[in-house]
C-alpha cells in the first residue's frame, strides 16, 4: 500500500508543474548548440542520408487480419553543400503474399 501511495504522489508531482513555455527560436538555438554550435554547422561540406521504410497495403489484402501486401522504400541521398548539388537514389521493393 505504501508503494502505491508513493507512486501516486510521484505521478501527481510530475504532472502538477505547468509545462515550460519555450519559444521556437530558443529550441532551435539549443539544438544548434547541442550539435557543436553554428560554426560547426557552417563547416559541413557534404551529407549522406540513408533511410528505409515500409508501407502496408491493408485495403488491398485478401483478409483484414493479413498477410498484407508490403512495399519497402529505400533511399540514399548525397548532398554537396558547398557546391549546391545533390543526388537521390530510390529503390522500391514489393512483396505480395
Amino acid at each position: 500500500m505504501i508503494q502505491l501511495s508513493v507512486c501516486l504522489l510521484a505521478a501527481l508531482a510530475a504532472f502538477s508543474q505547468p509545462p515550460r513555455a519555450e519559444s521556437a527560436r530558443a529550441i532551435v538555438t539549443r539544438a544548434i548548440e547541442d550539435v557543436g554550435g553554428e560554426a560547426a554547422l557552417k563547416s559541413i561540406g557534404s551529407l549522406q542520408i540513408e533511410a528505409i521504410g515500409h508501407d502496408y497495403f491493408i485495403e488491398q489484402s485478401e483478409r483484414p487480419e493479413g498477410p498484407f501486401m508490403v512495399r519497402y522504400l529505400q533511399t540514399s541521398e548525397k548532398r554537396d553543400v558547398a557546391g549546391g548539388r545533390w543526388r537521390l537514389e530510390t529503390q522500391q521493393r514489393f512483396v505480395q503474399p
